[in-house]
């Protein structure tokens, strides 16, 4: 089976002529003499250059790290707007409190003053 999936599907003694045809179409597609030539092993690709690449590098990770702190400041200025809101309403509360407990004073103030 793995025979037949990496080659043809004809036995090896009688696969040879399909084999030699496969290979000189293979050798003819390339440029003539190309396969006399040395092999260039980096594929005509220039070599790494770390020193341009980290600069890049770097470059994108100061963005994402802008992103990053300008993403967080909106969170605390959201988070410490709601928190100001919250306090207003807390002291709205507390006011209105101090105006009920200050009325039932005076009520039962002046409910002690009219007893007397």
């Amino acid at each position: 089976m793995e025979a037949t999936e990496r080659m043809s599907p004809v036995p090896p003694p009688f696969n040879l002529p399909i084999t030699v045809t496969a290979f000189l179409a293979e050798i003819l597609r390339a440029t003539p003499l190309a396969f006399l030539l040395p092999v260039d092993p980096t594929g005509g690709k220039p070599p790494y250059d770390y020193s341009k690449n980290k600069k890049i590098k770097g470059k994108v990770a100061r963005k994402l790290m802008l992103k990053l702190r300008k993403r967080n400041e909106e969170i605390e200025e959201v988070t410490l707007d709601s928190y100001v809101e919250q306090l207003d309403e807390n002291q709205q509360g507390i006011k209105q409190q101090l105006k009920d407990v200050m009325d039932a004073v005076e009520s039962i103030q002046t409910s002690l003053s009219s007893k007397k």
